[in-house]
Parts: structure tokens; sequence; C-alpha cells
């Protein structure tokens, strides 16, 4: 691993390279192939990385310089979201280099009279020509056949898979050193380690992506003429199920409706309501459920029987998204929750 000011030095076959790290990062390129010992090496390039980025940096920009050590010109780099070099622009040339790779960082284009010269291609980290491998500071890794050709820096100490990184998944995971146990638990946004959690239906994300998921309770109230009732609530959304007919919806069963309920929030009793905290799929799959409902609109019963009111509705919802409802979905109106069900609705009796 380099570290700050250290000089490392790779002999090739065109060339007798050195190169000067600041930390992690390559910063020069130095070619010592035709200096005498008493003589600095000459100077080919110098890189630019991105100040924003401590942990998992992007390069921005290489200075090319020939091999006289006379600067030649300045080359500014493109990425797609995975931190890949997509192209080369040059000030007056305009682009210079274009880049496409497979899903495991093979190379399926590299076009332009400026493609080779640049190193920092798939991932932006250091592609080594003659080896046909990638540099990862710690590793080499292989991406013809997308895996790593020597063991993991820490051992079995993150798994039985020593070949293995982060879980195979960079999209969410960091490991800056390779020497993290808890790899696996770990994610990275803006040069930040943050950890991985399992939400309230049990599927994991980075915790900086949790969100919350509502079902929430208006109390009826005798005095005003509130009628009680319960909706969900995400973050994009604020749904309930009501009777397309009072007559018939509480009688027995009739048609339903879905409404917007965000008018209803600002009434909610936070004592009686219920909080789950979700994760971004979980998040999509209550909406989904609740699009899917809007289009194929269920049936209503007051009292939960033969059909769904809106508490019930509420509940089957959550459930449907692998969260614990605070009742059965079915649960007649006036019955306690059952055993393994809790939140709002335990020891209280609902409005009729």
């Amino acid at each position: 691993m380099p570290t700050a000011g250290k000089l490392c030095e790779f002999v090739q076959a065109a060339f007798q390279k050195r190169f000067i790290y600041g930390e992690y990062l390559q910063i020069v390129e130095l070619n010592a192939a035709d200096a005498p010992e008493s003589a600095d090496p000459v100077l080919r390039k110098t890189y630019q990385w991105g100040p924003l980025e401590p942990v998992a940096t992007r390069i921005l920009a290489m200075s090319v310089f020939d091999e006289t050590g006379t600067y030649v010109e300045d080359l500014y780099y493109t990425h797609d979201a995975l931190k890949n070099t997509t192209a080369l622009f040059g000030i007056k040339a305009g682009r210079r280099a274009l880049y496409e790779y497979g899903p495991y960082g093979n190379v399926l284009k590299m076009e332009g009279n400026a493609a080779e010269i640049n190193p920092f291609r798939f991932s932006s980290e250091y592609a080594d020509d003659e080896l046909g491998l990638v540099y990862y500071n710690y590793r080499y890794y292989n991406p013809q056949d997308g895996r790593w050709i020597s063991r993991d820096p820490v051992d079995e100490q993150s798994g039985w898979n020593l070949y293995i990184f982060v879980k195979n998944n960079t999209c969410l995971y960091s490991d800056t050193l390779g020497l993290s146990e808890d790899a696996e638990t770990e994610c990275c946004k803006d040069g930040v380690k943050y950890s991985k959690i399992a939400d309230d239906a049990g599927r994991e994300c980075c915790e900086y992506e949790v969100q919350e998921i509502f079902i929430l309770v208006k109390p009826c109230s005798y005095w005003s003429g509130n009628v009680g009732h319960a909706w969900v609530k995400t973050p994009n959304m604020q749904r309930g199920l009501y009777p397309g007919s009072w007559h018939k919806g509480a009688l027995g069963v009739g048609a339903g409706k879905i409404q917007d309920d965000a008018s209803n929030e600002k009434h909610a009793y936070s004592g009686n309501s219920y909080t789950y905290k979700a994760c971004p799929e979980s998040v999509s799959k209550v909406e989904e459920q609740i699009r899917e409902d809007e289009k194929n609109v269920p049936q209503y019963s007051l009292y939960n029987s033969g059909a769904r009111n809106c508490c019930g509705w509420s509940c089957a919802i959550v459930e449907g998204a692998g969260f614990v409802a605070p009742f059965a979905p079915d649960t007649p109106l006036l019955a306690p929750a059952p055993q393994g069900h809790r939140g709002y609705g335990e020891g209280r009796v609902p409005c009729e």
C-alpha cells in the first residue's frame, strides 16, 4: 500500500516507471529508463483527484509531458455513476478518448488517440496493460475473470471466501484499507462511513437511506363529529380506504374507494399511530401495493367482516410488504390485537 510521499518503482519493458503517491492516490509518474543514476527521472504525467471524496475518490485531470519532460497538454475525465472513466477531453481537440466496460470491468471499447496513455479507467483505478490487471493498492484485480488474483488481506475474518471484496457489492459497501472485519456492514457516502442495517421488514440498506412508514390514526370524537380513521403514510403518499357508500359499508359489505389522506395528517394522534423504519425497497413494496389497490379497489366493511375497513386495509398493506401490523388484517373491529401483533390498538377499543 503506497503512503504519502512514497516513491514506488515498476520496471517494464519499454519504461522504468516510478510513481509518487499521496497516501493511496498516485499523483506523479516518472520515467527513469534513460536517466543516469545521478540524473533525475523525467516527469511524464501528473494527476489531480477529486478533493471532495477522500475515501472513494475519482480522478479529475491528467497533465501530459513528453519524453524530455516538457509540458504537452491537460486532459479532463468524465465518469459514470460507478466511478469508471468514460471519456477524456482536451481543451482544444475535443474528445480524445472513449471507454466502455463489461459488468466486471473488462474493456469493451477503447478508442481515441489518448485512450492508451491514460492508465486510470475502470473504477478510476490503475490499469496495468502489460499484466492485464487493475491495481487496487492492496490487490490486483483481473477484469477478464471478474475476480481478485490474491486473497483478501483480512483473511477469514470477514468470511470464508478469501477472494471476495465487501460481499461483491461495491455499490453499497466500502473497505478502504481492505482490513475491515465488518466490511459487509459498512456503507460509504460522500466520504463518510455508515452502517448497514435491517429495517422493520428485514430488508437491508445503509442507515442514511432509512425512511419512515406510518399507519396514522385519527381518533373518533363524539363532540366534533369526527369519524375514526386509519391510513398509510409513506414518504411519497398518504392513502386510506373509505366506503363507496356509508349505507352499504356500515350495514354490510359495499364498494370501497381509495382516497388521498394528506389533509387528515393534522388530526392524527401520535399515541395511537404506528411507525416503521423502512429501507427504500420496503417503501417501494408498500407503495406498489397501494397503487395496485387504487387500480383494483377492494370492498369495504366497517366491521372488518367479509371485507376490510380502513384499519384492516392499512394493516394488510404493511403486512404485504413484510412488516408486522398492529392488528392482523382480518381481525374483527372490536377484537384485541392477536398475540404477536403490536402497536396502536393494544389495550384500546377502536371506534365503531
